[in-house]
């Protein structure tokens, strides 16, 4: 990835300081341990076809924040080599498709760090019982079920409903405003990437040319080869969406490794990262000045 990175910026010059921004995280996020953790026995009542969490403990809540931490940043460095390869072939479609999935890895990231503070912050742990059952046992085959029965045969009672993804979005705009109005910027970027990952013309337009007739309207010419031609302004926006989702992604995912739930449900309390990992989320990862 890194070699691919660099003469990608070689060939684009324009996009060479984000390229080291990319460079700099990826040296980081390489260097981060991989800690075994123990995960305790869940008690899942199913009765009518809702599901609900019976036990909700200090031990299975800092399970869950290593599950959402290493689980976003599993997903986020697979495709990362994929997106930088893709683009550096011109490979536009598959790069942003890929892209796609890598911010929604970010997203959870983001949305699981904000429930977990919100429940600590507010004393209200029941509600996390849902989330823990969405990222830890959801499955998009549950939706599927409600049409057709037949899928249930290759599900367990206990697999839940996934996550919704547009909510997760959010979460990312909600943690770059830090506190003030969010606006709506990951949600606008992630309409972007749909484009491509949905079977809209609009991503395609590098893969066929189109010749106006002034008067008539246009000749469209698919190229047979699968080539794409990129723009200039496709690799820019590309690599600008790959480092901010990793800036948020992975400052999330260790927010939530290196957090602890301790106490006795439902007097629970989060022990949050140490300033010194306050410090190197902010300054290496989120590539912030100053201490934070």
């Amino acid at each position: 990835m890194k070699a691919a990175l660099r003469r990608i910026g070689a060939r684009y010059p324009a996009v060479q300081q984000t390229v080291e921004a990319i460079l700099r995280l990826d040296v980081e996020v390489d260097r981060l341990p991989t800690i075994p953790f123990f995960e305790p026995i869940s008690l899942v009542e199913v009765v009518d076809g809702k599901r609900r969490l019976i036990d909700i403990s200090p031990d299975l809540l800092s399970a869950w924040c290593q599950h959402a931490a290493y689980g976003s940043r599993v997903r986020m460095r697979s495709v990362e080599r994929g997106i930088v390869s893709e683009l550096e072939a011109g490979q536009l479609l598959c790069a942003m498709v890929l892209l796609r999935g890598h911010m929604e890895a970010a997203a959870q990231a983001a949305y699981c760090e904000e429930l977990l503070v919100d429940a600590a912050s507010s004393g209200k742990w029941d509600g996390m019982g849902e989330i823990l059952l969405r990222t830890m046992l959801g499955t998009s085959l549950r939706i599927a079920a409600r049409r057709v029965p037949e899928i249930n045969e290759f599900i367990s009672p206990a697999e839940h409903f996934p996550l919704e993804i547009g909510e997760t979005i959010k979460a990312l705009d909600r943690f770059a405003a830090a506190g003030h109005s969010p606006g709506r910027h990951s949600q606008v970027l992630y309409s972007f990437l749909c484009e491509f990952a949905h079977p809209a013309l609009r991503g395609i337009r590098a893969s066929f040319e189109a010749t106006e007739d002034e008067f008539r309207g246009w000749t469209i010419r698919y190229r047979s080869d699968s080539r794409e031609v990129i723009s200039e302004a496709d690799i820019p926006t590309a690599l600008e969406i790959l480092v901010e989702n990793m800036r948020y992604g992975y400052a999330c995912s260790e927010l939530l490794r290196r957090s602890r739930v301790t106490g006795v449900f439902p007097a629970l309390t989060l022990e949050p990262p140490s300033s010194d990992d306050g410090h190197f989320i902010w300054s290496q990862l989120l590539q912030r000045p100053g201490a934070g």
